[in-house]
């Protein structure tokens, strides 16, 4: 993999990620405008993190125990009489990881963990949602029973109602009559 170093940064030739599997070597091989060839190389991951001092017109190989899945960082410090002239910080490497079956980066697998918790959180809202529109019914039901009755009772009230005004009315009638 070619390491173009420029600027303030190194740039990836290939910005795939890299798959590793058994017996397999991460070679880097970096391009510069600089005269200084002695390099420091500060190579870091999740587990680990240590220095080389490197000549970089000569491939540098990444060692076994940096090669992993995930998040490769490379940082490279130019030397001049043992003296840091330049630095640079190299693009991250994706690192995938054939050997164990490995599917994805570390992003991609923090990913699914976002979105198997999103899912689990739309179940969770999805059964309160239902349990919400079951009570909702239910709920609905006993008004609609209750307003039924209510309605009931009080037509039966107005009958009575009516009924007692249709005897006052005839006891008023009779007495008249009366009269």
């Amino acid at each position: 993999m070619k390491i173009t170093l420029s600027g303030a940064y190194g740039r990836l030739s290939d910005r795939e990620p890299f798959l590793i599997a058994d017996n397999t070597d991460l070679t880097l091989e970096f391009e510069s405008v600089f005269k200084t060839t002695d390099a420091l190389i500060h190579v870091h991951n999740e587990r680990a993190v240590k220095k080389y001092k490197h000549n970089i017109k000569e491939p540098f190989t990444v060692p076994v125990e940096f090669l992993h899945a995930g998040t490769l960082k490379i940082e490279v410090d130019l030397l001049k009489s043992g003296e840091v002239v330049k630095k640079f910080s190299v693009e991250p490497i994706k690192i995938k990881d054939l050997r164990m079956g490995f599917e994805g980066h570390a992003e991609v697998d923090a990913l699914r963990q976002e979105i198997a918790e999103a899912y689990k959180a739309i179940g969770a809202a999805e059964t309160q949602i239902t349990e919400l529109a079951e009570r909702t019914a239910s709920l609905t039901q006993q008004v609609t029973t209750e307003v039924s009755k209510s309605i009931e009772r009080a037509n039966e009230a107005q009958i009575k109602a009516d009924a007692a005004v249709e005897a006052v009315q005839a006891l008023i009638n009779i007495n008249k009559q009366g009269e």
